[in-house]
C-alpha cells in the first residue's frame, strides 16, 4: 500500500476507531454490558450510595420473603423489624444493583445503618451477606440478623452472639456463606409448629389471637437494634434477654431451641 495511503488510513482509524476494529457480536456485547456497570458504579444510585461511603457501617438484616403474599407471614418478622427500624428513622427502601436485596441507609443512634432486606427468598440469604461483607468490610460484630424462631413463644424476643441455625434455612444458608455461626441474631418467637408441617406453619398469617403479642414484640425489637448499636453486644444482651414476666421462658426441651 503506498504511504500516502497508509497514513490516510490510519488517520481515518484514529478518527473513528470503529474501522480500525469490528469486534464480534459477543465480544462488543461484553464491552457493553461491561460499559454499562462501570458507569452504574461510577454514577450509582439512592440505593447504592453506601457502597462509595468509606463509613464504617453497621448493618441490620432481616430475613424473609418478598413479595406481598408473604408480608403478614411469620417467616416474615425480620422483615417486619427492618420495616419499623426504617420508619423510625425516615428511610425508604430502594433496590440495589450491586446485592440482591431492598436497602435503606442512615444514622440511628449516631450510628450509621444499613437496613437490608434480601430479596432472595429465606432459604438463600446467605449470598446477600457474603456479599455486603466483601463490599463493605463489615466485622461480624456490626452484622446483626433479624429472625423467625420457632423455638420462642410468640412475643419473646432473644438476642444472641451466634449459635446453631437451629433448623432454620435462612440461617443455615448464612451460615454456609459466611462460614461460621459466630454472628449475632435477634430472635423473634413464632412458637412451635406443633403437628403442623413446620413450611406450612411459617408461611402462615399471624393469627389475630397473636397478632398484639408479635406487634410488641416487633416493636421490642427495634428498640433491641438500638441497645446493640449504643452498647457493646454482651451489655445489649443483657439487656435485651432480662426476663419479661409476661413473656416466661419457652419449655427448653423443645426440639426446635437453638440458644
Amino acid at each position: 500500500m503506498p504511504r500516502a495511503r497508509l497514513v490516510s488510513a490510519a488517520g481515518a482509524a484514529i478518527a473513528n476507531p470503529d474501522l480500525a476494529y469490528e469486534p464480534s457480536h459477543a465480544v462488543a456485547s461484553w464491552l457493553g454490558e461491561i460499559t454499562r456497570k462501570l458507569r452504574h458504579w461510577l454514577s450509582g444510585s439512592a440505593a447504592d450510595e453506601w457502597a462509595r461511603d468509606p463509613r464504617d457501617w453497621k448493618i441490620l438484616v432481616g430475613i424473609g420473603n418478598p413479595g406481598a403474599q408473604y408480608a403478614c407471614t411469620r417467616h416474615n418478622l425480620g422483615f417486619s423489624v427492618v420495616d419499623e427500624t426504617a420508619r423510625l428513622m425516615g428511610v425508604a427502601f430502594s433496590e440495589s444493583s450491586m446485592v440482591h436485596a431492598a436497602i435503606a441507609h442512615g444514622t440511628l443512634e449516631g450510628r450509621p445503618l444499613l437496613l437490608v432486606k434480601p430479596l432472595t427468598f429465606v432459604n438463600r440469604s446467605g449470598p446477600v451477606l457474603q456479599t455486603l461483607r466483601e463490599k463493605t468490610g463489615v466485622a461480624l460484630a456490626d452484622l446483626l440478623v433479624a429472625v423467625d424462631d420457632l423455638a420462642l413463644a410468640p412475643g419473646r424476643i432473644r438476642l444472641r452472639a451466634g449459635g446453631s441455625a437451629g433448623g432454620h434455612n435462612g440461617l443455615s444458608s448464612i451460615e454456609a456463606s459466611l462460614g461460621t455461626d459466630r454472628y449475632p441474631r435477634l430472635r423473634l418467637g413464632i412458637g412451635g409448629a406443633g403437628a403442623e408441617p413446620i413450611p406450612k406453619y411459617v408461611l402462615a398469617p399471624v393469627p389475630d389471637a397473636e397478632r398484639p403479642a408479635v406487634n410488641a414484640a416487633v416493636e421490642r425489637a427495634v428498640e433491641a437494634v438500638r441497645s446493640w448499636l449504643r452498647l457493646d453486644l454482651q451489655q445489649a444482651m443483657a439487656a435485651v434477654n432480662a426476663p419479661d414476666p409476661e413473656h416466661p421462658p419457652p419449655d427448653l426441651d423443645h426440639p426446635q431451641i437453638a440458644e
